[in-house]
């Protein structure tokens, strides 16, 4: 367990539904390989693939995203990035939006420094 603690596992997709899976099984397999309980894992699924829907909702047919996994002391933390700059402002649907808050501990919508949107899921390891 917690092997990966200072490793940063990424991938990079097109923004398109057909491969949100990679994305929701990297997030859960890194979950998994760092002692995460199966619920938390299933959880964390559910969450990268909201956090997927909302950044591809309206993009153009080049655009990719970004998955992040990295532990943050007790917590993972997955960011999903889209390599749009972004034009509008993030506006999840209101059940995205609950199943955010239910699957995660924590998560925060922002853009990075080159102005593309990025959804940041805080997923504590034990829950």
């Amino acid at each position: 367990m917690n092997h990966l603690s200072n490793e940063v596992v990424d991938i990079s997709l097109p923004a398109d539904p057909r491969f949100f899976r990679l994305a929701r099984m990297t997030a859960a397999s890194v979950a998994t390989d760092l002692g995460a309980t199966e619920d938390a894992a299933v959880e964390l699924r559910m969450a990268v693939d909201e956090a997927c829907a909302v950044l591809i909702e309206g993009a153009e047919p080049d655009t990719r995203l970004s998955v992040e996994c990295a532990l943050d002391g007790p917590d993972l933390v997955v960011t999903v990035t889209s390599s749009a700059t972004a034009r509008r402002r993030l506006r999840p649907h209101p059940v995205a939006e609950a199943i955010l808050a239910w699957a995660v501990a924590r998560y925060e919508m922002d853009r990075d420094d080159a102005g593309h949107d990025l959804i940041r899921l805080i997923k504590p390891l034990g829950i």
